[in-house]
């Protein structure tokens, strides 16, 4: 069947619990980018919620895949009357359908980000952000172009938020917060392509760690 990482075997199933957790706190954030929003006609603030509104999809998608992956198949006996249901859930179609919606959601949360901080349309935009996609499912190296790309992305986006925003309001405390978010989930990729299985786990961490920053913005 399809994986979406390299996980240790000791922690086999515990990441799905991390990711759930995960799950749980970007709906959150989700849910303060839409308060926000409600107050402000700020573009990079309904850019997020739409971004988060992407991952919370990406990360759905995630733990539904990881939950068939990681219960037993007895346990969807219930579904065995209706045998396309059953059959499909036991195929490599559907695991590979949601590992590529899971990247193709993923990145475009984080693209959207980018092409905000970068504040200029190209023409390209579409041709960009569907050569990472098939990049990061169809070429052989797949993995890897995933996590490369991504890293990639989200050195760019850390850079652009120093160097446009933070920069020219250093003691703005909210911002600083954002910062460590996109610090902690740019090392989050960067620590898989370095340390692969070890580096999972260390990136999974870092990505929760990034999110929780990102909470804190909310409050400061």
């Amino acid at each position: 069947m399809g994986h979406f990482v390299f996980i240790p075997n000791w922690f086999q199933g515990y990441d799905f619990i991390l990711d759930f957790i995960v799950l749980f706190i970007l709906v959150v954030i989700a849910y303060n980018f839409k308060k926000v929003n409600l107050y402000t006609s700020s573009r990079i603030s309904k850019m997020f919620e739409i971004s988060f509104f992407l991952l919370i999809i990406s990360f759905f998608i995630k733990d539904i895949i990881n939950l068939f992956l990681y219960v037993s198949h007895e346990s969807f006996m219930f579904l065995s009357t209706n045998t396309f249901l059953y059959d499909l859930i036991n195929s490599i179609i559907f695991y590979e359908i949601g590992i590529f919606l899971y990247r193709a959601t993923y990145l475009v949360a984080f693209f959207l980000i980018y092409k905000q901080l970068l504040k200029e349309n190209c023409r390209w935009d579409f041709f960009g952000i569907f050569t990472m996609i098939a990049l990061s499912y169809f070429s052989l190296i797949s993995y890897w172009m995933y996590y490369f790309v991504l890293s990639f992305l989200l050195v760019s986006i850390t850079i652009f938020y120093y160097t446009r925003i933070l920069s020219h309001d250093i003691s703005n405390e909210s911002k600083r917060y954002v910062f460590l978010f996109f610090t902690m989930i740019m090392l989050s990729k960067i620590m898989v392509l370095i340390f692969i299985q070890n580096g999972v786990l260390i990136g999974m961490l870092l990505e929760l760690l990034g999110y929780l920053f990102l909470i804190l913005s909310f409050n400061s």
